[in-house]
């Protein structure tokens, strides 16, 4: 008793306009109308109308319907006929709403992309919700704070090559270099906590780093779901780089090209090609998509159990002072090495830029 295909009119739900959001006009791309049907498996009185659909099913029924319409028209399904679909992916990537799906990840993506710290200083962590949080504390911050910040993860929770120095050594660096971050967090206000909290997080992704034996570290950083999204959301764009890397070089030409000759059609296009590869891959390569959310919980995971030692009774009242209380309680790394990282930190922060 499934319906029929070609019979799907009595589910119409209703039909009303859609408004422009941000993300479509920086996309280019907008879908002015939203029809909507329900499937429902009894109707108001109790009495069983129809069967669950299957995924299949739903999946033919959702082509069909949408090839009815313009590249101007959203189709919303829902329903408990559609009970089956939702179980699969869990309500949390369902295709059921695209634009809104959309609009959220574009929404988070840019926020990680464009919105730059301290004008024109910008620097990427690895992780977009540590990314979020690290570039919000920023923003509006003078170019000198920015820059201190920058220094702290280059030189003592990210560096890429420290030379002979030893595990202990690196993992007190670390420590160090958090206690440079609370006494930058001490001169940005009530940015300072978020600040705090997102050097935290770069803190474990630099504990859980690797060091070969030519003293070069390799950092695990998984980009992760946007936030606001569940622990074991995937994004597409992984996804695809992943799974399809011919298929990710496509889309991001289009994409490209369509940004810079302004081409609306061909940014249509880009996000139809996204789009139908995204069905694609959730019908058709979902080993991947399992496998990157089991990956990014059992990351996660790990992280949980990184805690970074702190220094007790850091009198922070300058730098030469926190220097101090960081060397009085250090056994591993020599005063004259944090002297000289220290006089680092301080000309990131003196430096003078060109506004």
């Amino acid at each position: 008793m499934s319906i029929q295909i070609n019979n799907f009119q009595p589910s119409y739900v209703s039909t009303e306009a859609l408004a422009k959001s941000d993300c479509s006009e920086k996309l280019n791309y907008h879908k002015d109308t939203l029809v909507k049907y329900a499937f429902n498996t009894t109707d108001q009185n109790g009495n069983k109308i129809m069967d669950k659909l299957s995924h299949a099913e739903t999946m033919e029924l959702m082509n069909h319907v949408s090839r009815q319409y313009g590249d101007n028209v959203l189709v919303q399904f829902s329903g408990d006929a559609l009970d089956i679909l939702q179980n699969d992916v869990k309500g949390q990537y369902s295709m059921l709403n695209e634009e809104a799906i959309r609009q959220m990840e574009e929404k988070a993506a840019r926020l990680a992309e464009f919105v730059k710290p301290a004008q024109e200083l910008w620097m990427r962590i690895g992780n977009i919700r540590t990314d979020v949080k690290f570039q919000e504390s920023l923003k509006g911050m003078d170019n000198h704070i920015a820059q201190a910040a920058f220094s702290i993860i280059k030189t003592d929770l990210l560096p890429h090559d420290i030379g002979n120095m030893t595990e202990q050594q690196r993992q007190d660096l670390i420590s160090f270099g958090m206690e440079k971050a609370r006494y930058l967090a001490g001169k940005m206000g009530d940015k300072g906590a978020l600040f705090l909290e997102a050097m935290e997080e770069v803190a474990k992704y630099g504990m859980s780093g690797k060091t070969d034996s030519a003293g070069k570290v390799t950092y695990n950083i998984q980009w992760g779901p946007p936030p606001g999204w569940p622990d074991d959301h995937v994004n597409t764009s992984e996804l695809m780089q992943e799974v399809s890397p011919d298929q990710w070089k496509i889309y991001q030409d289009m994409s490209r090209r369509a940004q810079r000759t302004g081409d609306i059609e061909l940014s249509r296009k880009a996000n139809r090609f996204f789009w139908d590869w995204e069905k694609w891959a959730y019908q058709h390569r979902s080993k991947e998509v399992n496998e990157i959310k089991s990956r990014y919980t059992v990351w996660q995971q790990e992280l949980s159990k990184i805690t970074v030692k702190k220094f007790d009774n850091i009198d922070r009242t300058d730098t030469d002072s926190l220097l101090d209380s960081v060397i009085r309680q250090n056994t591993s790394l020599d005063s004259d090495f944090l002297q000289k990282n220290m006089e680092r930190f301080e000309a990131a922060m003196n430096r003078d830029y060109e506004e």
